[in-house]
């Protein structure tokens, strides 16, 4: 019966999986994010946001105290599209003004 079919397009449609990048789980189904948390530098990763575009913000931390920082922003892909930290400053100066949603993922002690 039509009932039946609209009852059962409801309840299908309640189910939600929250998907990033396309995936349900990025730091283990995307290669290029999974291979670079093997990198014991690598301390913070946030779903980000950035002019629409759903990416990455990571952070790496050189010293013990984490006082010597340098953080990326990435694509789905792995590209990099902003820089930040260090003698070289940020390539996308509207970054904090441009984002739209920023999630930790993935959070690393040095203590």
């Amino acid at each position: 019966s039509l009932l039946a079919v609209i009852v059962l397009f409801l309840i299908s449609g309640c189910k939600k999986v929250d998907k990033y990048c396309n995936v349900s789980d990025p730091l283990n189904n995307l290669g290029w994010l999974k291979t670079i948390m093997l990198d014991t530098t690598v301390y913070k990763v946030s779903e980000t946001t950035y002019k629409s575009k759903e990416g990455f913000f990571i952070t790496a931390c050189f010293t013990p105290d984490c006082s010597s920082t340098a953080s990326v922003y990435k694509d789905c892909s792995g590209q990099i599209i902003c820089s930040f930290g260090g003698s070289v400053g940020t390539n996308c100066p509207d970054f904090n003004s441009q984002v739209t949603f920023k999630q930790e993922i993935y959070s690393f002690s040095h203590y």
